[in-house]
């Protein structure tokens, strides 16, 4: 079977052309070698190396497939030899380096726990003078001058068109 093919079977890749670009990269490694060719022939019991979504993937085929099913049948293809701990949980976990999630962690900014740290908010803007803050539920009032800030559309254009005369 293709090399290409049994990927998309697998479920590795969303697209078969995907899959076939790819591995036309030189990207995976058949029993070591790395592969060039997206057409080239594997059979069970061959071992896959490729990177993906930031981690190294160790995969042994078991089975070939002539049909692309469910994922269920797609995990039946195959025997992932990473460790169940260090695989991501998350698609998001996925896309983040875990050596860049670890940084982010150290320095206070974020990682696994970012949304306990109110980091999925916008930063407040500081204070203006004469301006009072909004309450979080969003009920405060404004002051007087505040309100004021702005004059409506008709005193606006009426001082445009005075500065136009001038």
């Amino acid at each position: 079977m293709r090399l290409d093919k049994w990927l998309w079977h697998a479920r590795f890749f969303k697209s078969r052309s995907g899959a076939g670009i790819y591995t036309a990269a030189g990207n995976v490694r058949v029993n070591g070698t790395r592969q060039i060719r997206s057409s080239a022939r594997i059979r069970a019991g061959d071992t896959l190396t490729f990177a993906l979504h930031g981690n190294v993937r160790v995969i042994e085929i078991i089975a070939l497939s002539a049909r692309r099913g469910p994922a269920v049948e797609a995990r039946a293809l195959y025997h992932d030899h990473e460790p169940p701990e260090n695989r991501p949980k998350t698609p998001s976990e996925a896309k983040t380096a875990p050596r860049a999630r670890a940084e982010l962690q150290r320095d206070g900014r974020g990682g696994r726990d970012g949304e306990d740290q109110g980091l999925d908010r916008a930063p407040r803007e500081p204070a203006r003078e004469g301006v009072q803050q909004a309450e979080p539920d969003g009920g405060a009032e404004q002051t007087a001058q505040a309100q004021h800030r702005r004059p409506p559309l008709r005193e606006g254009a009426a001082l445009a068109l005075e500065r136009a005369r001038r």
